[in-house]
């Protein structure tokens, strides 16, 4: 199996982790790896926390698991991406929207497309999720939550 296979398998299993579980347990929230106190209930456990990308490839595809680990970095190993790549899709800089506003359909759109294109082009997955619903429903719920 070459890099990039293995690569894509990863990055449509963490999208398809975020669209499974994001708006539940963790959390899927772009501008942090975990919320700022997690309580944990036993060593490992995520209870209560909310996940960027980086943070749901640590939660979710490492055994162990500890909010002083160097969730980019396992983040970017475990989906084989370069230093560009990484940067790109773990901070969206070009989204051209706040990443506190980036929602979970919206963060599935971009890997999808990442493996479909080769590219990480948030912008674009803003804009699809703007044009179409689901995304478009998501957000206005996402901005009148408590």
């Amino acid at each position: 199996m070459n890099r990039m296979s293995v690569s894509n398998k990863h990055i449509l299993e963490i999208a398809n982790d975020i669209e499974a579980n994001g708006d539940t347990r963790p959390v899927f929230r772009m501008d942090k790896f975990f919320s700022p106190n997690p309580r944990w209930k036993e060593e490992g456990d995520w209870c209560n926390t909310s996940g960027c990308i980086a943070g749901y490839v640590s939660m979710l595809k490492y055994e162990k698991f500890s909010v002083f680990d160097n969730h980019e970095e396992r983040a970017k190993m475990w989906l084989e991406l370069d230093e560009h790549e990484a940067g790109e899709l773990f901070y969206a800089h070009r989204a051209g929207i706040p990443i506190e506003e980036i929602t979970t359909q919206m963060a599935v759109v971009c890997l999808r497309n990442f493996v479909a294109t080769g590219e990480v082009d948030w912008a674009a997955a803003v804009q699809t999720c703007k044009e179409h619903a689901p995304c478009g429903q998501e957000a206005a719920q996402q901005e009148h939550a408590p």
